[in-house]
């Protein structure tokens, strides 16, 4: 199976089940809005085995206790994307502790709740939202 390009520049849809009318979004919206590179891992493992599941990750690094680098796949048009992160294990997550995020990769740190000591953390997630170079 050959797989191939649909273009198009709206998206219709009728809502016959709810209201009985048709609706349309601009595709550029829909595109805009999207998540460009998600990952979610663990930080407490080894390396080898951190990463739980991605979307346009090319490579996790472990870069020492509670700090983490994801290198995109397809790089972002600059440096200044939304850099999203979270932790679900009582730490708290942040961007750029060692160096701001570059359009190829994004910094992550994780501290310990309570303190700001770095602490490596479990069932941590990174998205970024931006445009694509």
């Amino acid at each position: 199976m050959a797989n191939g390009t649909i273009a198009f520049d709206t998206l219709t849809t009728s809502d016959q089940a709810n209201t009985g009318t048709e609706k349309s979004i601009d595709t550029s919206f829909i595109f805009n809005g999207v998540v460009k590179v998600w990952c979610s891992f663990d930080g407490d493992v080894a390396e080898a085995s951190a990463v739980l599941d991605s979307f346009n990750t090319a490579t996790y690094s472990d870069n020492g206790t509670g700090q983490y680098t994801i290198t995109y796949t397809n790089v972002m048009s600059s440096a200044n994307y939304g850099n999203l992160t979270g932790a679900g294990d009582n730490r708290t997550m942040g961007t750029g502790n060692t160096s701001p995020s570059t359009s190829s990769s994004g910094d992550i740190f994780t501290r310990a709740a309570n303190s700001a000591t770095l602490t490596d953390g479990q069932n941590m997630t990174q998205s970024v939202v931006g445009d694509l170079a």
